[in-house]
């Protein structure tokens, strides 16, 4: 089975976070052009890291755009989801494609170049190790300081990489500019989030079809606005198992259905055998007309998450009451 992070293509990323001055190091050379260094928590342990890390590298689909957040650009990413074709079939915004143009790209999570890794001379190497085995992890901290810590929850993650790479300030700006949005789009549009309940839905080719969990992009984007969910969402959890079409009854409570859609509005192809469901087509938000295309179910990077709640805000103008 495929990682989940890699599974859902979600976005979709505890460690305790404490840091301390330090000097002296047993991993690789993790001195900047000041020679300061810091110390930080992994899951490997307790390890020194530049002060102001300047060659970067991201062992994780998820982390480059954390990075450009703030104000970090990677000098090696993982290929295939930051192109420019890649990048506009999931909406990630073009900023992104732009600051990571020029990183060379480290091959892929199941397929990782290590020996390309080694060239750009990193001074920080960051993963949450979704995709990595043990051997791996290993050859990634002899090249050097390696922080490799938890992809357990989005938000999380990113706070602690924001932590390792020393910019925690530039992170509880972006998390309060996220907050303060939600708030807003929460008290303009209370009316109708007092009288919905919500869920994001999503087919497979096997006929069946899947309620997103409250810990995906879009789940911790209808939390953050003060949606409440259908009874079928998992609020802790992230794709459910999956369900027949019998089980179509189970949206009866929802009165907004989302499903992912591609920057057209288009229903993804695994999609389309469910919105095109009789019984889905009789569900009370459907006849409605309640049912909305959600672009930006990727957005699991706190800079993205922000430009996505202008969906979500978009969404909440359009719902019939």
């Amino acid at each position: 089975m495929l990682p989940k992070r890699i599974t859902s293509l979600i976005l979709a990323v505890g460690l305790a976070g404490s840091v301390l001055v330090a000097c002296g190091s047993d991993s690789p050379d993790a001195t900047d052009g000041n020679g300061e260094l810091r110390t930080v928590d992994t899951l490997r342990g307790e390890i020194d890291v530049p002060v102001d890390p300047k060659n970067v590298v991201a062992v994780d689909w998820q982390l480059p755009p954390v990075l450009v957040d703030l104000g970090i650009t990677p000098v090696g990413i993982y290929e295939g989801y930051y192109e420019e074709d890649a990048a506009a079939a999931r909406a990630v915004p073009h900023r992104y494609v732009e600051e990571l143009a020029d990183a060379t790209r480290i091959g892929n999570w199941d397929s990782v170049d290590v020996e390309k890794i080694s060239t750009l001379e990193p001074d920080l190497i960051v993963t949450t190790g979704v995709g990595l085995d043990d051997a791996q992890i290993d050859r990634l901290a002899d090249i050097a300081p390696l922080a490799h810590f938890s992809s357990d929850d989005d938000m999380e993650s990113q706070r602690q990489l924001a932590d390792i790479v020393n910019r925690s300030k530039e992170f509880s700006d972006l998390r309060d500019d996220f907050d303060g949005k939600a708030a807003e789009i929460s008290e303009r549009h209370r009316d109708v989030l007092a009288d919905s309940r919500w869920v994001s839905v999503s087919g497979s080719q096997e006929n069946t079809w899947f309620a997103e969990g409250g810990q995906t992009a879009t789940g911790s984007l209808l939390n953050a606005v003060g949606a409440r969910l259908s009874d079928v969402v998992d609020p802790e959890g992230w794709w459910g198992d999956p369900l027949s079409m019998e089980n179509l009854t189970d949206l009866d409570d929802a009165s907004v259905i989302l499903h992912p859609a591609d920057p057209d509005g288009d229903a993804a192809e695994n999609t389309r055998p469910l919105l095109d469901n009789s019984r889905f087509q009789a569900l009370p938000a459907v006849t409605e007309g309640n049912l909305f295309g959600f672009t930006q179910g990727g957005a699991s990077n706190i800079g993205w998450a922000i430009d996505a709640l202008d969906e979500i805000d978009d969404i909440l103008a359009r719902v019939n009451t």
